[in-house]
């Protein structure tokens, strides 16, 4: 396993503590894109660490096919090729399904054969709340086994979810009581499921003590609905949520992640582009979010 996640080390995340912040780019800004373009494209602009996303209705292609031996072992090489790191992996499924468990026990041998200690995912909404903890139980347990941590996300967009919100994120983990069940804090998301109604920078105080990892997005509005925008360029208030994370005492994992490929209505509800962003664009996209939380995250005014 890898060195980053919190391992077997419990609700004291000992295993998951940063000296320095660490930041990785999901791979869902290149959606449409082969894999192998993402990773060369993500070591020319500098950036070491890369969260591979498998995340039905986003990632094209996928089938339960894909956490094979073969795709980890190909990925793997691609990993050594280009000098690149992971910290987790998002494979994101809804976990109050009956099916969802060995679905998800699939996944986490994948994150395995990975090396990664941290899989995100998203949890279930309220209607089906009994089967996600029973669910949940026993995915705890392989978990442990694997010496892997479950993020669990709030999600973008939808209704009546269980993790409508870091401080409801946060009930739900002390709820279940495992320490190989967290939170992966998505700032926007939050921002977009309460349709603006919640603000992250006030939010994230809750979601922040029962967290393993987080994901930035940004969005900005248009004629037509919301975009996702370089982080720090759209609605959100990353000045003050960085500010609060520095002060915290450990940097917890960040992952960037950009669908470009995915806008919102005004009702915030996700819908796909006709076209994929240009190559160029997504460079751009990402190299800006990723110098600017870096830049931030140091305290080195950008203006």
């Amino acid at each position: 396993m890898g060195s980053l996640g919190a391992g077997k080390t419990g609700n004291d995340r000992k295993g998951c503590v940063m000296r320095k912040p660490i930041v990785s780019v999901n791979t869902l800004a290149f959606e449409g894109y082969d894999l192998s373009i993402t990773v060369k494209v993500l070591a020319e602009l500098g950036i070491q660490y890369v969260e591979f996303a498998f995340i039905k209705g986003y990632s094209e292609g996928l089938s339960e096919s894909t956490f094979s031996a073969a795709t980890a072992k190909f990925l793997k090489k691609l990993l050594d090729e280009y000098g690149l790191k992971m910290v987790a992996l998002a494979a994101h499924l809804d976990l109050g399904l009956k099916e969802s468990v060995e679905a998800f026990k699939r996944r986490m041998d994948f994150a395995g054969r990975l090396g990664v200690n941290i899989i995100l995912t998203n949890s279930s909404t309220q209607e089906n709340r009994t089967t996600f903890l029973h669910n949940i139980d026993k995915l705890a347990v392989r978990a442990e086994s694997l010496g892997i941590t479950i993020g669990l996300e709030n999600p973008g967009d939808g209704t009546n979810n269980l993790i409508g919100s870091g401080e409801q994120g946060a009930k739900l983990i002390k709820e279940i009581n495992s320490p190989f069940v967290r939170l992966n804090y998505d700032v926007g998301n939050t921002y977009s499921y309460s349709k603006g109604t919640i603000k992250p920078e006030n939010d994230i105080q809750y979601a922040y003590p029962c967290a393993i990892h987080f994901h930035f997005k940004d969005t900005k509005p248009d004629e037509n609905g919301w975009v996702f925008s370089e982080i720090g360029r759209g609605v959100i208030n990353y000045k003050e949520i960085i500010e609060f994370i520095k002060v915290q005492p450990e940097y917890l994992p960040i992952g960037l992640e950009m669908p470009l490929s995915v806008r919102r209505d005004k009702e915030f509800k996700p819908q796909k582009v006709p076209v994929p962003p240009s190559l160029s664009e997504i460079k751009r996209t990402v190299k800006q979010s990723y110098d600017f939380t870096l830049r931030s995250l140091a305290g080195i005014n950008e203006d």
